[in-house]
């Protein structure tokens, strides 16, 4: 989507909720998420009432938004920037938000997506994949690289052309514990 056609969208609450729900991202419920009743409706903006069991429930409810108070439109602009890859920091100076909640925004978009290539069965990879492993946290002060204190090794799979698969891992070497650049190495995952 264009920043335009963003922009006007994100103008239009009514819209917005539509489009979300369109993509999977909100809940449309049709009977009551507490009792079953089929009696429900909008009683105030963004709120749904049973009037069977008398008890209301956000729009919000059930999705990857629920507890968030954030504005329809800034979720909208951080998926954007989300998408044009903009770090979360940046975002978080253009959104105007603090850096801990456009980083919660950023962590739930990467759940979700996870969690659609799954229900779509997308987790093999196929043609010619790269694999690296890294290191991330722990302090700068002192030792650095693979023997520093407080690392956590990731693994990472890359298909070229596709889809990206990284898990964190207890402890990445290889067999021979001697391998140069080029070389084909068995890796074991524990």
């Amino acid at each position: 989507m264009d920043v335009v056609s963003l922009s006007t969208l994100a103008s239009d609450r009514e819209k917005t909720v539509s489009y979300l729900r369109e993509k999977g991202l909100l809940v449309t419920y049709t009977r009551c998420p507490f009792c079953g009743s089929e009696h429900i409706g909008e009683v105030r903006r963004e709120k749904y009432k049973c009037y069977q069991c008398r008890k209301e429930w956000s729009i919000r409810r059930g999705s990857i938004f629920e507890g968030m108070k954030l504005s329809w439109e800034k979720i909208l602009w951080a998926m954007k920037l989300f998408e044009m890859e903009v770090t979360a920091h940046k975002a978080a100076l253009q959104l105007r938000l603090s850096y801990e909640v456009t980083l919660r925004l950023y962590t739930l978009f990467r759940k979700a997506i996870w969690v659609h290539t799954q229900k779509e069965g997308k987790s093999l990879l196929e043609g010619e994949v790269e694999m690296d492993e890294s290191y991330f946290g722990g302090k700068r002060k002192g030792k650095r690289g693979r023997g520093a204190a407080g690392k956590i090794p990731v693994f990472g799979i890359l298909e070229r052309g596709g889809k990206v698969q990284v898990e964190v891992v207890e402890q990445v070497y290889t067999a021979s514990r001697r391998s140069g650049h080029g070389e084909m190495v068995e890796v074991r995952l524990e």
